[in-house]
């Protein structure tokens, strides 16, 4: 069924076999230095898998078999310049030099010389949502930043809080009084509630706005965007008795008329899962359905797939390592990053849509539960809870920059050279409490900021 469903788009993979080898060799140089440029990635434009870098001087020796066909492309990539393809005919006819030129619009991570880098990522608080929330939906459309639904939880240990308050009213004594903690105990039961508001952002004019669409109250849910539409689905919400319950509800909102329909066939409700929009399909993967009786999560590990044409949903296949877990669609390849599986992940995953093909990228620093997570071009940046991350999913590399943000599940995007961080929760000495804050950072702060961590990731 599997291979059925994704022939209708997803485009066959050339298999490569390496028993008979030959050797494409050149050197790449600057457009405008002219020298040559280090670790330039050279490989075969359709399997990466055979590829080689360029050495300090800028020559690489590229091996490649007997059956890759003159028509085929060898791709030349760096972050920073533009990315060539080259047929092999041309290059066996003239592989002396490659020129790369440098992108415009591409902010060069340049080490500042005579300078001491700063130990954390700067960032600037720019907006204020009107109540904090964390698990919500929210993706970048145009130069509108979409923000649906959300936990809005407020979790607190009163007692702690309250002897912390007591200590802090004592002016700084080593003993308080049971009475003394007993004055300061809120009695107030914790708030438990989602969010039905839609926010919106104007990225350009640095403006927030409350829309007057009411979407079902849901969170750990999702949002994407199709021909004008926002497809908001699954997630769960809450009961007037604090029970919880799955949506099986799609809610379809036009932006132009702000009008929503309700589709009530969901065939993967679920939360914590990944959903991508990949040519006129929607892909929903991953997440979790229910606690069992030994207080473990339970897995989905089908994948579905909405035809947004014909409104048909199809299950297409089955999740190698079902979890809950945060992704991102990078052009033909979704990478699953980090994730909860009865406990935090370390590992990253990807699932090649051109080819049906699962593979394990490597390993994190660290284990993630619940990562927020965008992308620019070849860059992935991974965010939580003080830490800010950079993988390079074509040259396998991964960087680990600190930040004094410190916030647990929430969002995170790219927009015009700079990342956005929304919402999210704080974690306190007596509980958790929601963030109603919007962060920026500018790229260039990642040239100014020393690298906590680095690794090349390993080959599975």
């Amino acid at each position: 069924m599997l291979k059925k469903i994704l022939t209708l788009f997803l485009i066959s993979f050339l298999g490569i076999n390496t028993s008979f080898a030959q050797n494409i060799s050149g050197k790449v140089l600057g457009n405008k230095s002219k020298k040559g440029i280090e670790k330039v990635s050279v490989y075969l434009t359709s399997n990466n898998r055979i590829g080689v870098t360029t050495n300090k001087t800028g020559v690489f020796v590229l091996k490649i078999n007997s059956k890759v066909k003159d028509t085929d492309s060898i791709t030349f990539s760096l972050i920073g310049y533009k990315t060539r393809k080259i047929t092999v005919q041309l290059l066996k006819r003239n592989s002396q030099e490659i020129i790369l030129s440098k992108e415009t619009n591409y902010i060069d991570e340049v080490v500042v010389k005579n300078k001491k880098r700063q130990s954390k990522l700067k960032f600037k608080k720019i907006a204020s949502l009107d109540s904090g929330v964390f698990s919500f939906a929210s993706l970048v459309v145009g130069n509108k930043l979409y923000i649906s639904g959300g936990d809005k939880t407020i979790e607190e240990r009163t007692y702690s809080k309250a002897i912390e308050n007591a200590f802090e009213k004592a002016f700084g004594t080593s003993f308080v009084s049971e009475e003394s903690i007993m004055r300061e105990w809120d009695t107030t039961p914790n708030f438990k509630g989602y969010s039905d508001v839609l926010f919106i952002y104007d990225l350009e004019k640095n403006t927030l706005k409350k829309s007057k669409v009411k979407f079902q109250k849901r969170a750990y849910h999702q949002i994407n965007f199709y021909n004008d539409n926002l497809y908001v689905l699954g997630g769960k919400n809450v009961k007037f008795n604090k029970k919880e319950y799955l949506l099986n509800t799609i809610e379809v909102l036009n932006i132009d008329s702000l009008q929503v329909q309700t589709d009530n066939v969901n065939p993967h409700q679920a939360v914590n899962f990944n959903s991508f929009v990949y040519k006129d399909y929607l892909i929903v993967v991953g997440g979790s359905v229910k606690i069992n009786k030994k207080g473990k999560k339970v897995f989905i590990d089908k994948i579905h797939l909405f035809n947004l044409k014909t409104g048909l949903w199809h299950e297409i296949g089955k999740m190698p390592n079902p979890r809950e877990t945060s992704g991102i669609l990078v052009d033909d390849k979704i990478f699953l990053v980090g994730g909860y599986k009865n406990k935090p992940v370390s590992f990253i995953e990807s699932w090649d849509l051109t080819n049906n093909e699962w593979k394990l990228e490597g390993d994190l620093f660290t284990a993630f539960k619940k990562p927020a997570i965008t992308s620019h071009k070849k860059n992935i940046y991974i965010y939580d809870y003080g830490k800010l991350l950079i993988y390079n999913n074509s040259e396998k590399s991964l960087k680990e920059y600190k930040i004094g943000l410190h916030l647990k599940e929430a969002n995170i995007h790219f927009y015009k050279n700079s990342l956005y961080i929304i919402g999210g929760y704080i974690v306190k000495h007596y509980g958790t409490e929601p963030s109603t804050g919007v962060y920026k950072i500018k790229l260039t702060e990642f040239a100014k900021t020393k690298v906590n961590r680095f690794k090349k990731l390993n080959k599975h």
